[in-house]
């Protein structure tokens, strides 16, 4: 098994978007593969798509900082992993913990 120590960390992201408009609100969930640099550029659209278009209704009012606090928990993870030493062939999955709390 030859191994290229160059090649990127994969990582798999699960983030959610949310738009709404009066009293219609979407949210999706989705997710991500890519390296570390890729994933924190996927992060910061989907938080700026949430900023802009999840608070135009009233459940978006309530579904929106839920949605910004758990991609934020996901982008934590991906920083504080991407940070430590790479496991051989590793891909690393990321995803909101339950009830937005963060793993120590």
């Amino acid at each position: 098994m030859s191994e290229d120590l160059n090649a990127p960390r994969v990582f798999i992201a699960e983030l959610s978007k949310v738009t709404s408009y009066v009293y219609w609100m979407r949210t999706v969930s989705f997710e991500v593969t890519g390296a570390a640099e890729e994933l924190e550029v996927v992060c910061r659209k989907v938080r700026r798509h949430n900023l802009l278009a999840g608070w135009w209704s009233l459940p978006g009012i309530v579904r929106t900082p839920w949605v910004l606090r758990r991609n934020a928990d996901v982008r934590r993870q991906l920083r504080a992993l991407a940070s430590r030493p790479a496991v051989d062939d590793e891909v690393t999955l990321l995803a909101p913990t339950p009830s937005g709390s963060s793993l120590g």
